[in-house]
């Protein structure tokens, strides 16, 4: 059964502000890959059972909670057992509170470092002198350890990351508010 989806209107997708450029070479891009699938193709996907875990949203977290909460329901599409992952472990590697972030930074993080369980850095532990000595062992078990970039030049951002979702990955995506800001 075909699904009929248009993509929202006055909001600008993608990683914003992003370090690199899609097709530079620091991202693999997801066409280059993957066949962007015509809309006729699509089916009625439901990954509901795999976001077990959903944050409180903290002033400037949003994408490390996105990130964080993307590998969890990645962790559950492969069957791997439920573990709720520690997002200002995450954001705290590479930002200062308040200060936010950007998917980029915390998908760079995230595969070069990792991100701790809440166990290891509990919720509202923000600074990192208070997590304990083995927090990046930790963290080195919660990793991703690749990505595509969905980010295109053709205006086809909805149609990939649509088309992504329907090969069964997990899609994050960032949007820059009119008049500034982001989420």
């Amino acid at each position: 059964m075909a699904v009929e989806l248009t993509p929202p209107t006055d909001v600008a997708w993608g990683l914003l502000p992003r370090k690199s450029v899609f097709r530079d070479g620091s991202w693999p891009a997801f066409e280059d890959q993957f066949k962007v699938l015509s809309r006729s193709e699509w089916q009625e996907v439901r990954n509901r059972r795999h976001v077990k875990t959903v944050y409180s949203q903290l002033d400037g977290m949003c994408a490390g909670n996105a990130a964080a909460g993307a590998l969890m329901a990645l962790r559950s599409q492969q069957g791997q057992p439920h573990v709720v992952l520690s997002p200002e472990n995450l954001y705290m590697q590479h930002s200062s509170w308040g200060t936010g972030s950007t998917l980029e930074e915390n998908l760079r993080y995230i595969s070069q470092v990792g991100v701790s369980d809440r166990e290891t850095v509990p919720q509202n532990q923000w600074r990192p002198r208070d997590w304990p000595d083995d927090w990046r062992d930790n963290a080195k078990r919660y990793r991703v350890l690749e990505w595509w970039d969905l980010g295109d030049a053709d205006g086809r951002i909805f149609d990939a990351m649509a088309s992504a979702l329907q090969y069964g990955f997990v899609v994050v995506i960032g949007l820059r508010w009119p008049g500034g800001g982001g989420h």
